[in-house]
Protein backbone atom coordinates (compact mmCIF):
# COMPACT_ATOMS: atom_id res chain seq x y z
CA UNK A 1 0.00 0.00 0.00
CA UNK A 2 0.74 3.48 -0.17
CA UNK A 3 0.57 6.44 1.32
CA UNK A 4 -1.01 8.83 -1.75
CA UNK A 5 -2.89 7.56 -4.22
CA UNK A 6 -0.31 8.40 -7.08
CA UNK A 7 1.94 5.03 -6.37
CA UNK A 8 3.92 7.31 -3.76
CA UNK A 9 4.94 8.08 -0.06
CA UNK A 10 5.76 11.34 -1.16
CA UNK A 11 3.32 14.33 -1.22
CA UNK A 12 2.17 14.70 -4.85
CA UNK A 13 3.13 17.41 -6.60
CA UNK A 14 0.45 19.83 -8.64
CA UNK A 15 1.89 19.68 -12.19
CA UNK A 16 0.03 17.87 -14.85
CA UNK A 17 2.89 16.55 -17.08
CA UNK A 18 4.92 15.82 -13.52
CA UNK A 19 5.26 12.09 -12.52
CA UNK A 20 3.68 11.93 -8.56
CA UNK A 21 0.83 14.66 -9.73
CA UNK A 22 -2.38 15.26 -8.25
CA UNK A 23 -5.60 18.38 -8.60
CA UNK A 24 -4.99 20.15 -5.60
CA UNK A 25 -5.59 23.77 -3.94
CA UNK A 26 -2.15 25.65 -4.16
CA UNK A 27 -2.57 29.41 -4.26
CA UNK A 28 0.22 30.36 -5.89
CA UNK A 29 -1.07 29.73 -9.35
CA UNK A 30 -4.99 29.62 -8.21
CA UNK A 31 -5.54 32.63 -10.44
CA UNK A 32 -4.44 31.08 -13.61
CA UNK A 33 -3.40 27.05 -13.59
CA UNK A 34 -6.32 24.81 -14.77
CA UNK A 35 -5.35 22.02 -12.21
CA UNK A 36 -6.72 24.15 -9.52
CA UNK A 37 -10.19 23.56 -10.89
CA UNK A 38 -12.00 20.31 -11.63
CA UNK A 39 -9.97 18.66 -14.64
CA UNK A 40 -11.11 15.96 -16.78
CA UNK A 41 -10.43 12.43 -16.73
CA UNK A 42 -7.16 11.49 -17.55
CA UNK A 43 -5.69 15.12 -17.15
CA UNK A 44 -2.62 13.70 -14.65
CA UNK A 45 -1.29 11.12 -17.44
CA UNK A 46 2.10 10.61 -15.13
CA UNK A 47 0.85 9.32 -12.23
CA UNK A 48 -1.33 6.55 -12.54
CA UNK A 49 -2.90 4.91 -9.42
CA UNK A 50 -1.67 1.05 -8.04
CA UNK A 51 -4.25 -0.56 -10.07
CA UNK A 52 -3.91 1.59 -12.95
CA UNK A 53 -6.88 4.40 -12.71
CA UNK A 54 -5.84 7.56 -12.81
CA UNK A 55 -6.64 11.08 -11.08
CA UNK A 56 -7.46 9.24 -7.70
CA UNK A 57 -5.58 12.03 -6.08
CA UNK A 58 -6.95 15.18 -6.08
CA UNK A 59 -9.74 16.54 -8.12
CA UNK A 60 -12.72 14.99 -5.92
CA UNK A 61 -13.55 13.35 -2.76
CA UNK A 62 -14.37 9.84 -3.78
CA UNK A 63 -16.89 8.34 -1.93
CA UNK A 64 -16.02 4.96 -0.47
CA UNK A 65 -17.99 2.01 1.77
CA UNK A 66 -17.17 3.31 4.95
CA UNK A 67 -20.47 4.37 6.97
CA UNK A 68 -19.62 6.56 9.97
CA UNK A 69 -23.36 5.91 11.60
CA UNK A 70 -25.09 4.37 9.62
CA UNK A 71 -26.27 7.63 7.25
CA UNK A 72 -23.37 9.17 6.41
CA UNK A 73 -20.10 8.05 4.47
CA UNK A 74 -16.79 8.83 4.28
CA UNK A 75 -14.66 10.22 1.28
CA UNK A 76 -10.98 10.25 0.46
CA UNK A 77 -9.12 11.56 -1.73
CA UNK A 78 -8.68 15.07 -1.66
CA UNK A 79 -10.34 17.46 -3.94
CA UNK A 80 -9.35 20.59 -5.70
CA UNK A 81 -9.94 22.71 -3.30
CA UNK A 82 -7.59 21.67 -0.45
CA UNK A 83 -4.02 20.54 -0.03
CA UNK A 84 -2.01 17.61 -1.20
CA UNK A 85 -1.81 16.66 2.57
CA UNK A 86 -5.45 15.95 2.74
CA UNK A 87 -4.66 12.75 0.17
CA UNK A 88 -2.61 10.77 1.92
CA UNK A 89 -4.72 8.01 3.65
CA UNK A 90 -3.99 8.88 7.33
CA UNK A 91 -5.90 12.16 6.89
CA UNK A 92 -9.56 11.55 7.76
CA UNK A 93 -10.85 12.00 4.34
CA UNK A 94 -14.60 13.93 4.82
CA UNK A 95 -17.89 12.73 5.39
CA UNK A 96 -21.63 13.37 3.82
CA UNK A 97 -24.84 11.90 2.72
CA UNK A 98 -24.10 10.45 -0.78
CA UNK A 99 -26.83 12.37 -1.67
CA UNK A 100 -26.14 15.73 -1.81
CA UNK A 101 -24.35 17.20 -4.86
CA UNK A 102 -21.16 18.66 -4.18
CA UNK A 103 -17.98 20.08 -6.74
CA UNK A 104 -15.85 18.73 -4.23
CA UNK A 105 -16.96 14.88 -3.90
CA UNK A 106 -17.94 12.31 -5.87
CA UNK A 107 -17.94 8.44 -7.41
CA UNK A 108 -16.08 6.23 -9.77
CA UNK A 109 -17.72 3.80 -11.40
CA UNK A 110 -15.63 0.64 -12.75
CA UNK A 111 -16.41 -2.46 -14.07
CA UNK A 112 -14.47 -5.47 -12.62
CA UNK A 113 -15.93 -9.14 -13.55
CA UNK A 114 -16.34 -11.46 -10.18
CA UNK A 115 -14.01 -15.13 -11.18
CA UNK A 116 -17.78 -16.05 -10.59
CA UNK A 117 -19.32 -14.95 -13.53
CA UNK A 118 -15.91 -15.65 -15.63
CA UNK A 119 -16.69 -19.47 -14.23
CA UNK A 120 -20.12 -19.03 -15.09
CA UNK A 121 -19.92 -17.38 -18.67
CA UNK A 122 -17.79 -20.61 -19.51
CA UNK A 123 -20.28 -23.14 -18.18
CA UNK A 124 -22.63 -21.84 -20.31
CA UNK A 125 -20.85 -21.90 -23.42
CA UNK A 126 -19.65 -24.83 -22.86
CA UNK A 127 -23.18 -26.43 -22.08
CA UNK A 128 -24.10 -24.67 -25.64
CA UNK A 129 -20.96 -26.68 -27.32
CA UNK A 130 -22.64 -29.95 -25.80
CA UNK A 131 -25.95 -29.70 -27.07
CA UNK A 132 -24.86 -28.74 -30.29
CA UNK A 133 -22.63 -32.11 -30.53
CA UNK A 134 -25.34 -33.93 -29.04
CA UNK A 135 -28.02 -32.94 -31.86
CA UNK A 136 -25.07 -33.57 -34.44
CA UNK A 137 -24.24 -36.93 -32.99
CA UNK A 138 -27.98 -37.93 -33.58
CA UNK A 139 -28.48 -36.53 -36.35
Amino acid sequence: YWLYPTQSNDCPNNCATCPNSGNYFTCNTCGTDPTNRLTPFGFFTQSPGPYGTYDQGGNVNQWNETSLDGSTFGARGGDWGQYSSDMDTLSSGSAGVPMTESSLTGFRVASVPEPGSIALLLAGVGSLLAYAWRRTAAS
